[in-house]
């Protein structure tokens, strides 16, 4: 399972989730609309009609009319089949793609992890209940967290090789034992030449 996310092309993956999703959003959007706004149109004339008739018309009508309009219509109009499941299947379908996407984005972490040879278990289960914000974290500790100038896996603290590649990743000052970075030249704390 995890050779298939590392070989998956997750930018290809993400194209198709933000085409699809558009899709379907547009598409939801066109369904309820065309139900509702014939229905909301013929709602609208006959409480004109009926408000015309009455003297205080002019009185009641102020700024927040269109809300009273839009409340009248969802509180005296009942749904029906049609209705129910068009939302229904809108609902459903806007669920789904949640779910694509945060599966998406578990799966990015997950080869993202195991690309940087980091903890893939601790930020996969972070990721699964987190999303976003854990991955925000992971990019912040990836900044700070000691890498091989090779081959880029994440290393930890005090490593003097990879424990990928086996080059070095720091050095040690010959003189006072100051751990440096590999492309010092020098030491930091006594200055003697490396």
């Amino acid at each position: 399972m995890s050779n298939k996310i590392d070989n998956m092309n997750f930018k290809r993956k993400w194209l198709i989730f933000a085409v699809v999703a558009i899709i379907i959003c547009v598409g939801a959007a066109l369904m309820l609309y065309t139900d509702f706004s014939s229905r909301y149109n013929t709602y609208i004339s006959s409480s004109q009609t009926t408000q015309n008739s009455s003297t205080q018309a002019t009185a009641e009508k102020d700024m927040d009319g269109h809300h009273k309009d839009i409340d009248g219509f969802f509180h005296n109009t009942s749904l029906t089949t049609k209705d129910k499941v068009m939302i229904g299947t809108s609902g459903g379908l806007l669920l789904l793609l949640g779910i694509c996407y945060w599966l998406l984005v578990l799966g990015c972490m997950i080869k993202q992890t195991r690309k940087d040879d980091a903890n893939t278990m601790l930020f996969g289960l972070l990721t699964l209940f987190f999303n976003v914000a854990a991955v925000a974290a992971y990019f912040i500790y990836r900044g700070f967290a000691p890498r091989c100038p090779q081959c880029g896996k994440i290393q930890r603290h005090g490593t003097l090789f990879c424990n990928s590649c086996g080059a070095p990743v720091s050095k040690k000052c010959s003189s006072c034992g100051t751990k440096l970075k590999v492309s010092d030249n020098y030491c930091t704390k006594c200055g003697h030449a490396v």
